[in-house]
C-alpha cells in the first residue's frame, strides 16, 4: 500500500497560502507531519484533516482564495492555469 505524501510547499499550493503558514501550522500542532532527515512530510489524510479542521486562523481570506476542501479537487487544478490566472489577476487590478 502506497501513502500519498506531501511536502510542505506542495501542502501550501493545495492549501493555497504561504509555505510558512504550513510549518507554523505544523509547529503548532494543528498539521501533523514527520520530518525526513531535512525536509517535512505530510500524509495525505493529515493533510485533508486540517483543511477540514474549523480553524479559520490558517486558512486564506475566502474573498481572495477559495478553500479546497477535498483534495480530489485540488489534483484537478493545473499549476500552469493556476499561474495564467494570477498572472491576469495582477494585470487587472495593475490598470
Amino acid at each position: 500500500m502506497t501513502l500519498k505524501t506531501y511536502s510542505v510547499q506542495q501542502a501550501a499550493k493545495v492549501c493555497r497560502c504561504h509555505p510558512g503558514s504550513i510549518y507554523d501550522a505544523i509547529r503548532s500542532g494543528k498539521l501533523r507531519a514527520r520530518k525526513v532527515g531535512r525536509a517535512w512530510v505530510i500524509l495525505e489524510r493529515n493533510l485533508t484533516a486540517f483543511l477540514d479542521a474549523p480553524d479559520p486562523s490558517i486558512s486564506p481570506a475566502p474573498d481572495r482564495h477559495p478553500r479546497i476542501s477535498s483534495l480530489k479537487s485540488a489534483d484537478l487544478i493545473d499549476p500552469r492555469e493556476l499561474l495564467e490566472e494570477i498572472k491576469r489577476e495582477r494585470r487587472s487590478k495593475s490598470r
